[in-house]
């Protein structure tokens, strides 16, 4: 069962906190997906189900291998809610370099490290529906100069009140 109330609580000499109290980000689910690994060729391709009704607050990624920022050899990101009938065309992610690996204006993949992909700057586009499908690929624009191993991608949704 999803937690959308909290009783008021005490915490020693009555300091109280109220769900009111939160910030906004502070009750969100998350839908994980991985782990997947990406080729130097084509397009990889991995879903995720969206836990909870509400607002996209990030889509995250992560892997083990380091990915070098290139002018040509390079990988794009992108989100795609397909909604539950699987036909839905809405983007996620904002349609630029900067969800890419270009050496010009995207930056490589880090090792170990988590990457927070800038979204769509179209606020309704990232309203979702619990059991929505989110397609996530990672497409190269020709060959990578690797594989990227034990990726995982983690989508953040604050539920509706």
């Amino acid at each position: 069962m999803p937690l959308t109330s909290l009783p008021r609580t005490e915490f020693g000499s009555g300091f109280q906190v109220t769900p009111d109290d939160m910030s906004a980000n502070f009750i969100r689910r998350t839908a994980l997906a991985g782990p997947f690994t990406v080729a130097t060729t084509g397009t990889t391709e991995v879903l995720l189900i969206v836990p909870v009704t509400g607002t996209i607050t990030s889509v995250r990624f992560s892997c083990k291998d380091n990915l070098a920022a290139h002018a040509s050899n390079y990988a794009t990101f992108a989100a795609t809610n397909k909604g539950v009938a699987a036909a839905g065309t809405t983007v996620l992610l904002l349609a630029d370099d900067t969800n890419t690996t270009k050496t010009t204006t995207g930056t490589g993949v880090t090792g170990y490290g988590s990457r927070s992909l800038p979204l769509t700057a179209t606020a309704a586009d990232l309203a979702v529906n619990a059991g929505d499908v989110i397609v996530f690929q990672v497409i190269s624009a020709a060959t990578l100069a690797n594989t990227l191993t034990e990726c995982v991608v983690a989508l953040n949704v604050k539920p509706s009140s």
